[in-house]
This record gives C-alpha cells, sequence and structure tokens, in this order.
C-alpha cells in the first residue's frame, strides 16, 4: 500500500510535471507575461520555504475517509482507497495587487491541471468534490504580502496489500493408490 504519503507525492509530482506547460498557455490566454512560475511543488506543507522559492503549491492529505476491499488472490488484496487532498497556493511580493492576481491565476492553473489529468496510474480524482477557498491579502511586516489559495478534492488510489505466501496450488484431486505400498494388516 502507499498510504497518504505516496498519495501526496503522485499528486505532487503530476502538479510539478504539468504546471509549467499550464502556465504557459494561461500567460497567453491571459496576456500576462508576468505571470511567474511556481517554484516549488511539495508534498508536504512547509510555509518555512525561503522567498525563491514561492510562488509555491503544497500538497497535504487531510483525511482517509474510506478503504473498501476489491478483491483477494490469498497472496495479495486489492483496495481501493479514498483520500481528501488539499493542494496549497501560496503568492509573496511587494505589491498587493500583483500577489492577489497572481493567486487568484496560480489557483485556476492548479484547477484546469488537476481536472485534466484527473486519471493517472492507479489515481482517479473525483471531480464533484472539488472546492476552492481564497484568503486575505496581508501584509506582513519587513516581508511584504501574502496570499493563499486552496483546493480540496477527493482522490481514489487502487494498492495492494500482500498478506503471506500462497502455500501452494493443488493441480488435482486425483489419488494414484499403485504406489501406495498394501498395508501388513490387509495382506
Amino acid at each position: 500500500m502507499i498510504g497518504p504519503e505516496g498519495a501526496t507525492v503522485a499528486v505532487a509530482t503530476r502538479i510539478a510535471n504539468l504546471m509549467p506547460d499550464k502556465l504557459i498557455e494561461l500567460r497567453e490566454r491571459l496576456a500576462d507575461e508576468k505571470l511567474p512560475e511556481v517554484n516549488s511543488v511539495t508534498a508536504f506543507d512547509d510555509h518555512r520555504i525561503p522567498m525563491q522559492k514561492w510562488p509555491a503549491i503544497m500538497v497535504v492529505p487531510q483525511d482517509t475517509p474510506k478503504m473498501t476491499m476489491a478483491g483477494t488472490n490469498g497472496v495479495e488484496e486489492k483496495w481501493s482507497t479514498r483520500y481528501v487532498m488539499r493542494a496549497f497556493v501560496w503568492v509573496r511580493g511587494a505589491d498587493k495587487l500583483n500577489v492577489a492576481i497572481n493567486r487568484y491565476r496560480i489557483t485556476l492553473a492548479l484547477r484546469e491541471v488537476l481536472l485534466a489529468s484527473r486519471r493517472f496510474g492507479d489515481f482517479e480524482l473525483d471531480v464533484t468534490t472539488f472546492r476552492e477557498s481564497f484568503s486575505d491579502v496581508m501584509d506582513i511586516k519587513n516581508e511584504g504580502t501574502i496570499a493563499g489559495a486552496w483546493i480540496q478534492f477527493d482522490m481514489t488510489s487502487e494498492e495492494t496489500l500482500t498478506t503471506g505466501t500462497a502455500l501452494g496450488t493443488v493441480t488435482t484431486t486425483d489419488v494414484n493408490t499403485g504406489v501406495i505400498p498394501p498395508h501388513p494388516a490387509l495382506s
């Protein structure tokens, strides 16, 4: 099984791979050549990342509300596991309006990446569960302006649990009595 860490790493990796092209597309579509690159996509929540690593996206598991066994063969169990995930967008800068606009646009890019790649590997994102939330744009003393947003979604992961080693497989139930010597009491 991969657990919430493996699911989070899979989503963060997918976002990191697809976000650069999505931002290029969005810059062209919105005529916004100043829209910055996302400098960090992580599979954990770490607000201590240095300023040069912002804008940042952090993918964090929130809950594992359901696990269903899909089958077993005696050695492995197949499980369908549902995770609730949040992908946070963090933007910092000197200009409040620019920070707010970049936060909205990077969140839009993130939404489009997630929707366009909702099925990958053993994972599927449930688009009916998508929810977005946006923070206030805040001034931080001596550090400029910060704004955040998150997209929450459920995802299903098909996982395998190895339960043991099979002892063997019965291939026939026929008994060859010709190789068994007769019992001395019956002779």
